[in-house]
C-alpha cells in the first residue's frame, strides 16, 4: 500500500481540509477520509479541532485514509500520542469530523504550512468546540479531574478585573485568597502529575485555546470543561502565591500552577507581540519560526506584525530580523531591542536581531511596568546587518557581580540564599555617600534589586508585591551589619529571586546602580536609545560600531532623566515634558497627560500611541540641549 499523497491546497483561497475519524472499535485499524472546508462559508458546527502534543516523531504508526471518489486507500504515518488519541477519540458507530494539524496540513509542503498557519486562528476560532488531549487516564489524574472539578463549582470568576468570589456563602473560604488551600500528598501529587503533561509546555496551545468557543479537556474517557479547569487553576494559584510556608514545601507544584496560570488568566488580542513572547518565554516548540507564528493569531489588533506572512522556506533569524525592521518601520519603535540578549550560543546573526529560539530566563525589564522613554525612534537599516540608531550614551560600567546563573527556575533551588547574594552586591557600593540624585544610597539599592515595583495599596490589592518599607528596613539590616538580617521580608526575597535570575549587579562610573544581563563587564556603555523603554548595555567594538549586550535596569535612568533631566518629584510621578507641539491634542480631550494617553494631530488627522509622545520627538530633544549621538549596531 503506497504512502498518501496530498492534492494541494489554494493559497489564494480560505480554504483547510477536515479529517473524517470513521467509525470503529478501540483496537480496530484507524481509518479516516479527508475532505475540504471553505472557511468562509463555515457555521461553527462542522467540526472538532484537537488540540495536543506531538510527542515523539520516532516509531511512527500508520492510519489509513481512504479517498471517496476511488475507494483506495493509502498510509499515512502519524505519532504514537496522535493515533492514541484517535483510538480514545473514535465513535463506534458514527464518524467524528475533526482539524488535526499533523493530519489536514500536508507537512512535506513548505508553502502549504505557511498559509495553513496563517488560517489557524479561524480554525480554531470557528470549530465547534476544541478537544484538548492530555493523554490516557490513570488513577491519580481521574482524581486530580474530580478535584479540580469540584473546586470550580465553588468559585465564580469576573476575567476582566481578575477576582473571584464564592459561588454560595459556604464556599467562601474557597474565594477567599488569604486562606491558603492544604493539600494532602495524594491531592498534591495528583495536581503535579496532571500539570506536567507535555500539553502544557507546547507554544501552540495559546492560539489553540485562546481562540476557541469552547474546549473540553480529555484523559482518556475522562473529560472537563476548559472553563472549569481555568477557575480551579486560578484559585489553586491565588492561594498558593499567597501561602508562602505552602509553596516553600509545594516548590516544584507551584512553578507548575503559575506555568498553566499564565494561559488561564489571558484573553486574545489583549497585548502585542512582545508581551505574549515574555508570557509564553518557557514554552516548547520544534521550528524556531514558530516562536512568532504561533502567536500571530492572538496578538492585540493594532501590532503591525499581523501583516507577517509564514514562510517557512525562510531562515529564523531572518524571521527575526525582518520583525525588528517591521516595528522600526511601521510604529517608530525600538522596544523590540529589549528582547536581545549577547550570550556565547547565539547564531550568526546581528545582535540587535533577538534570538527568540532560545528559552530566555529572565522577566523583560520592558515589561515590569517602569520604563519612560516615550521618544519617537530615529533609526534605519544601513546594509550587512548593521542597524543605524539614535541615541544618548548615559553612563560606562565600572564593575559588575553575577546575580542568580541563568538557569531554567525550575532548576535553581528556592532555598538559594538571596541575603548572601544581597550582601555581596553591597560590597559594590558605598553606604555612606547619597546615591547620585541625592537620595539614600540604600534605598536606590533597594529599589534596583526588584526594578523598583513594591505594592501601592491606593492603586492595587496585589498582595504579592513587597512592601517597601518592610524591604528597606530588610536591606538596611544587611547592608549595615556586615550581612546579618533578622526577621522575613519573603515577598521582596522572592521578586529579588525572579529579577536577578540571568542578570548581574553593575555599578557605573557616574555612580549608578543596576542590574544588567550576565554577559555585561566594565567598559560597556549604558544607552537610552530612541523609541527602546528600556536602557540598553551596548559594547564598542574596534570598528567604531556597538554590539547589543542587552536591556537593564539601572536606578535613577529608567524615566526619561537622560532626555529630560533629573526628577524633581516622587520617582512613582508621571513627568510632563512641556507643552504638546502646534497642532497636536489629547485625544481624549477630558483626560489629563499621563503614559497612557493617545494623540492626534488637528490638521492631519496623525495619531500617536502610548509609548509615543509628539513632545518626544528628535527636534524637540535637542532643542533641550540634549546632544544626540548615531550608534551603529552590528
Amino acid at each position: 500500500m503506497s504512502r498518501y499523497a496530498y492534492a494541494p491546497l489554494d493559497p489564494s483561497a480560505s480554504t483547510t481540509r477536515l479529517m473524517n475519524l470513521l467509525p470503529g472499535l478501540f483496537d480496530d485499524d484507524i481509518n479516516i477520509s479527508l475532505e475540504t472546508l471553505d472557511l468562509a462559508n463555515n457555521d461553527h458546527q462542522q467540526y472538532e479541532a484537537l488540540s495536543y502534543a506531538w510527542g515523539s516523531k520516532d516509531n511512527p504508526l500508520e492510519i489509513y485514509i481512504t479517498d471517496p471518489s476511488t475507494n483506495i486507500k493509502a498510509i499515512l504515518p502519524v505519532t504514537q500520542n496522535l493515533a492514541l488519541a484517535l483510538r480514545y477519540l473514535r465513535l463506534p458507530h458514527l464518524s467524528r469530523t475533526l482539524w488535526i494539524d499533523a493530519i489536514c496540513i500536508d507537512q512535506q509542503n513548505l508553502e502549504e504550512r505557511g498559509h495553513q498557519v496563517k488560517k489557524m486562528g479561524d480554525i480554531y476560532h470557528t470549530t465547534r468546540q476544541v478537544i484538548i488531549w492530555l493523554g490516557p487516564a490513570t488513577d491519580d489524574s481521574a482524581f486530580a479531574i474530580r478535584i479540580l472539578r469540584g473546586m470550580s463549582a465553588t468559585i465564580e470568576v469576573d476575567w476582566q478585573t481578575l477576582t473571584m468570589r464564592p459561588t454560595t456563602p459556604a464556599d467562601g473560604n474557597w474565594a477567599n485568597p488569604q486562606i491558603p488551600l492544604m493539600c494532602d500528598n495524594k491531592t498534591s501529587n495528583s495536581f503535579y502529575n496532571l500539570l506536567q503533561a507535555p500539553w502544557f509546555n507546547r507554544l501552540w496551545i495559546w492560539q489553540e485555546v485562546l481562540l476557541s468557543r469552547t474546549a473540553e479537556i480529555h484523559i482518556g474517557y475522562e473529560t472537563l470543561a476548559w472553563n472549569n479547569f481555568r477557575k480551579a487553576i486560578f484559585c489553586l494559584a491565588r492561594k498558593m502565591i499567597l501561602d508562602s510556608t505552602l509553596k516553600r514545601v509545594r516548590g516544584d507544584l507551584a512553578r507548575l500552577v503559575a506555568n498553566v496560570h499564565r494561559l488561564v488568566a489571558r484573553k486574545p488580542f489583549d497585548a502585542g507581540l512582545i508581551s505574549y513572547i515574555e508570557a509564553t518565554i518557557r514554552c516548547q516548540f520544534s521550528d524556531p519560526r514558530d516562536r512568532i507564528y504561533a502567536l500571530l493569531g492572538i496578538i492585540s489588533r493594532g501590532d503591525c506584525v499581523l501583516d507577517l506572512k509564514p514562510v517557512y522556506t525562510q531562515p529564523a533569524s531572518s524571521v527575526f530580523q525582518d520583525i525588528v525592521l517591521l516595528y522600526l518601520r511601521r510604529q517608530s519603535s525600538l522596544d523590540i531591542l529589549a528582547c536581545c540578549e549577547l550570550c556565547a550560543n547565539k547564531p550568526q546573526s546581528p545582535s540587535w536581531v533577538p534570538d527568540w529560539s532560545n528559552r530566555r530566563v529572565h522577566q523583560l525589564i520592558l515589561l515590569t511596568g517602569n520604563p519612560g522613554n516615550r521618544s519617537v525612534a530615529k533609526a534605519d537599516y544601513i546594509s550587512a546587518g548593521l542597524l543605524r540608531a539614535t541615541g544618548v550614551s548615559a553612563a560606562a560600567i565600572s564593575d559588575t557581580q553575577p546575580g542568580i546563573p541563568a538557569a531554567d527556575i525550575q532548576d535553581v533551588p528556592i532555598s538559594m540564599d538571596i541575603h548572601q547574594m544581597i550582601h555581596m552586591f553591597s560590597k559594590l557600593i558605598n553606604t555612606h555617600q547619597p546615591y547620585i540624585d541625592g537620595s539614600d544610597i540604600i534605598d536606590a539599592f533597594c529599589r534596583t534589586l526588584v526594578g523598583d515595583i513594591f505594592a501601592q495599596p491606593q492603586f492595587t490589592a496585589d498582595t504579592t508585591l513587597p512592601s517597601l518599607d518592610k524591604s528597606l528596613a530588610y536591606v538596611s539590616n544587611i547592608c549595615r551589619n556586615f550581612g546579618e538580617h533578622s526577621g522575613s521580608c519573603e515577598n521582596y526575597l522572592e521578586k529579588v529571586f525572579v529579577f536577578t535570575q540571568g542578570r548581574c549587579f553593575v555599578t557605573t562610573q557616574e555612580g549608578y546602580v543596576g542590574l544588567a544581563p550576565l554577559a555585561s563587564k566594565a567598559g560597556d556603555q549604558i544607552c537610552i536609545i530612541l523609541g527602546c523603554r528600556s536602557p540598553l548595555v551596548l559594547r564598542p567594538t574596534t570598528k567604531r560600531t556597538y554590539t547589543v549586550v542587552g536591556e537593564c535596569y539601572i536606578h535613577g535612568l529608567m524615566q526619561d532623566e537622560a532626555l529630560l533631566g533629573p526628577l524633581p518629584y516622587k520617582p512613582d510621578s508621571t513627568e510632563s515634558p512641556g507643552d504638546l507641539p502646534r497642532g497636536w491634542m489629547i485625544r481624549d480631550p477630558g483626560a489629563e497627560t499621563g503614559p497612557n494617553n493617545w494623540y492626534v494631530h488637528s490638521a492631519t488627522g496623525e495619531e500617536t500611541k502610548y509609548p509615543i509622545d509628539p513632545r518626544m520627538t528628535v527636534e524637540s530633544i535637542e532643542a533641550r540641549g540634549v546632544e544626540l549621538r548615531e550608534f551603529v549596531l552590528e
